[in-house]
Formats: structure tokens, C-alpha cells, sequence
């Protein structure tokens, strides 16, 4: 699967996330709903030195779009390929898309895995963000961060959602382009260390069904397998996404609840 690819994937597996009333319960997709801006994305990249300083708690929609990159391939490499510095000042639109001007990387066609940019309603600044997981000769398909899924661009609706809008519509403001050289070919094909089997990552147009071993799974954040976030009981059963660095992206519900987690796990399980 190829790095734009990988990206897409993780964008539409994390639709129906909900922002949190407090800093709890954030990687649970809908507990603890509120409006106070919290959530898993910015939680995590405040550990690194992508933002000049803890975004969570703010408003997220472009924390949401580096979270993206770093979930896949590090904090390194996000900002290598989103032309940024160390402690940058993205997590602003207008400064985000300053940092892609900078480097005549900035557009008004959209590409898949690209960064949208909207307008404000007066069109005085960039107000929101977004990735585009695909368009057509009239509309743009995203999913965005810190929106609702009602129509238009929404700003701070506290969730993540799939969209779309005509192309020709007057509050995109542009596209960011970000350089896939940085990642492309790293992590296409993966062969898992517990067998000698090749396991090629893909997508999957409807989601399959994964069925767990005879131990519990632990869940993780990350493909990378770097923050555990839940667990898989013995012989469960959920559903695959996706196939991501040849780890597992699997959709679950959490043990006593009706609620929904995503994660990556490394047991190939069956999957069918």
C-alpha cells in the first residue's frame, strides 16, 4: 500500500471520534463527549516538538492533520514533509499554510492526502483544515477534525467527520501539498517477526471481520505498536479497516460499554 494510501486509511478510520469535556477517556471515541477541545491528537503531539507548545485543550483541526503523519511515521518525518520547523507554528492555519507557500507548495487543485484549507466566512483568514481522501471533476471528499458533519465548513464542531463540498465552492482556499518522497517506500510491505508470512497492507472497500485468538490482543494508538490504548479478549470478534505497516486496524467495542474504539494490533487473527 502506498504511503497516501496508509494515510487515508488512518483518516477515515478515526470518523466518529468526539472531542472531550475533560482530559479523560481520550481515546475512546465518543466518552466523555464535550466541548472543551480535548482530545487524543493534540494529547500526543505535545510530547513531541512539532507545535511551539501543548495545543490540547485548543481548538485541533490542523493537530488533527499532523497527528495524521506522526501516528504513521514519527515526528521527524512529519515535519520534514510538512516543511516545518521544530516547535512551528502550525497548529495556526494561516501559519500552516505560510509554511507550504514558503516552499511553492501550495495550490488550488486538490491531491489525495493533500492538506484543504477553508477560508473564514469573510475571507479574511484560514479558518479550518482538512485531508482530502479523495475527489472527482466536481467534488472534493475530506475528513477534517474539530468539525460536525453538517454541510459547509464548521469550524469547531467538535468531532471528526467525512465531508464534501463542489470544487468550485468559494471558501476553499487551497491546497497544501506535502512532500510523500519522505515516506513513500518505507513501509508499503511489511513481513510480520511471528511467521514467514508477507503481509501487504491495503484497504479494505467494506470492512472485514477479525477474529481474535486464543489470548487477549493488546490494542495500540500507533501502528508502530508504541502506546497500548485497550485489548482484544480471546476469541473476539470486530471489524478490520485496513491493513497499515502490516499491523491490524481494527474497530472494537469496549469491554461493558456500547462504545467504539479503533487501534492497530499485530496478530494477523483470521480475517475474513
Amino acid at each position: 500500500m502506498s504511503a497516501v494510501d496508509q494515510f487515508i486509511a488512518l483518516a477515515k478510520g478515526e470518523v466518529g471520534y468526539l472531542e472531550k469535556a475533560t482530559n479523560s477517556n481520550l481515546y475512546d471515541k465518543t466518552a466523555n463527549a464535550g466541548s472543551n477541545n480535548y482530545n487524543k491528537y493534540a494529547y500526543e503531539l505535545a510530547s513531541t516538538d512539532i507545535f511551539n507548545g501543548n495545543k490540547n485543550g485548543y481548538a485541533w483541526c490542523t493537530s488533527f492533520y499532523c497527528w495524521l503523519w506522526y501516528h504513521l511515521w514519527g515526528a521527524e518525518k512529519t515535519k520534514k514533509a510538512l516543511y516545518i520547523p521544530s516547535k512551528s507554528l502550525a497548529a495556526d492555519c494561516d501559519f500552516a499554510v505560510q509554511y507550504y507557500k514558503a516552499k511553492g507548495k501550495f495550490g488550488s487543485t486538490p491531491q489525495l492526502g493533500a492538506q484543504i484549507f477553508f477560508k473564514s466566512s469573510d475571507g479574511s483568514y484560514y479558518s479550518h483544515t482538512g485531508a482530502v481522501v479523495g475527489y472527482d471533476a466536481n467534488y472534493v471528499y475530506t475528513v477534517e477534525g474539530n468539525t460536525s458533519g453538517a454541510s459547509g465548513v464548521v469550524a469547531n464542531g467538535g468531532g471528526v467527520a467525512a465531508k464534501s463540498y463542489a470544487r468550485n465552492y468559494s471558501r476553499i482556499g487551497g491546497y497544501g501539498y506535502p512532500d510523500w518522497s519522505v515516506v513513500e517506500g518505507t513501509t508499503t510491505t511489511t513481513t510480520t517477526t511471528t511467521t514467514t508470512t508477507t503481509v501487504t497492507d491495503k484497504i479494505f472497500d467494506k470492512a472485514r471481520t477479525y477474529k481474535n485468538g486464543q489470548t487477549s490482543e493488546p490494542v495500540y494508538a500507533e501502528s508502530v505498536l508504541k502506546t497500548k490504548t485497550g485489548s482484544l479478549n480471546a476469541y473476539e470478534e470486530c471489524e478490520c479497516l485496513a491493513i497499515v505497516n502490516g499491523k491490524y486496524l481494527v474497530k472494537y467495542i469496549v469491554d461493558g460499554s456500547t462504545a467504539y474504539k479503533t487501534g492497530f494490533v499485530a496478530y494477523s487473527g483470521g480475517v475474513s
